[in-house]
């Protein structure tokens, strides 16, 4: 039976040794019909003709080649022509298990919903496990689960792992996508789009099944470690905070601060060029108007945290470090 297309979206940048077993998996993937669109940002290696070659082998394979704009832009590109009836992301460094989409699909619409999350296997380069970013640290009530778009963002707070802000290990109807594309940034485009994402969504389930595998490499575009790009992440935060406010989920909102706090302090004791002062004195600005608005629903001893965060943020992180100890 025809259940529909399934657009597949890979962004690649200089991923050579990563993307035959990538692009393999969603060759493989069993019982579903797959256009599969991959965008090479500008890569300088062989990846470019590694991806000629799939593209002139199989007519389900389409490949754009574009100059070096990051993951986000590759991204809507993809979105911009996709024709499925369905969206999926996978990173080039990664892979899918042979089932992945045809578990995700029958998900979707067993359960007519809008968006299906999975699980996720973590590997490093050598291939040993890192973590099962799964559903086992969260409560029953969300396993399995049609769940409202107020229990997905509770899920950032019991999960705590990266099925709370990832696109990817999920798949959605198109039209969630008809009115959202990322931001062109270098980092945490994810975050950006979730809360569009999860607003367009009348209903999501939960497959608490390995879908999707995740290989943690030093120098992938999506997952690098320059401290400069972080400040994307703080940015991205307050995107998601303020769309929290918004809809009353305050206990979500406060676990964002507290993760986007703790970065904004590592970030100004570890950035010390003017421009990237300048930045975080902006967004410590920000962050302190948030304070305000969660201060307001606060118990008295968070009041007082929030307010010594708007008055000493290096005197606030002293006594955070003292209170985690103790």
């Amino acid at each position: 039976m025809d259940n529909g297309l399934i657009s597949l979206i890979i962004p690649v940048y200089n991923r050579e040794s990563y993307l035959d077993r990538c692009i393999q998996s969603a060759l493989d993937q069993q019982d579903v019909r797959t256009e599969i669109i991959i965008v090479d940002d500008g890569s300088t290696d062989k990846s470019p003709e590694i991806l000629d070659d799939y593209s002139a082998k199989y007519s389900n394979i389409h490949v754009i080649h574009n100059h070096n704009h990051g993951a986000a832009y590759s991204r809507n590109c993809a979105l911009d022509i996709a024709t499925g009836d369905y969206i999926s992301f996978l990173d080039s460094d990664d892979y899918l298990e042979p089932d992945s989409l045809k578990c995700l699909l029958q998900a979707l619409l067993n359960n007519n919903v809008d968006m299906v999350i999975g699980a996720a296997a973590l590997y490093s380069t050598s291939g040993e496990i890192i973590e099962f970013a799964d559903f086992n640290r969260c409560p029953e009530i969300y396993r399995n689960k049609v769940i409202t778009p107020r229990e997905t963002y509770e899920m950032v707070v019991n999960l705590q792992n990266l099925l709370s802000s990832v696109i990817w290990a999920r798949i959605y109807k198109k039209e969630v996508w008809d009115n959202v594309r990322f931001p062109i940034v270098r980092k945490s485009e994810d975050n950006m789009v979730m809360p569009q994402i999860v607003e367009n969504c009348k209903s999501i389930y939960t497959l608490d099944k390995i879908i999707y595998n995740q290989t943690l490499s030093d120098n992938s575009i999506m997952r690098g470690n320059n401290e400069r790009s972080s400040i994307g992440t703080l940015d991205a935060y307050l995107i998601e905070m303020d769309y929290l406010l918004k809809k009353n989920y305050y206990d979500v909102a406060r676990y964002r601060f507290g993760q986007g706090s703790r970065l904004l302090i590592h970030l100004t004791e570890s950035l010390s060029d003017n421009e990237s002062k300048m930045e975080l004195a902006s967004r410590y600005k920000q962050y302190k108007e948030i304070s305000k608005t969660l201060a307001k629903h606060a118990n008295p001893k968070d009041k007082i945290r929030y307010s010594l965060f708007r008055t000493n943020l290096a005197i606030y992180d002293q006594v955070r470090k003292k209170f985690a100890k103790g």
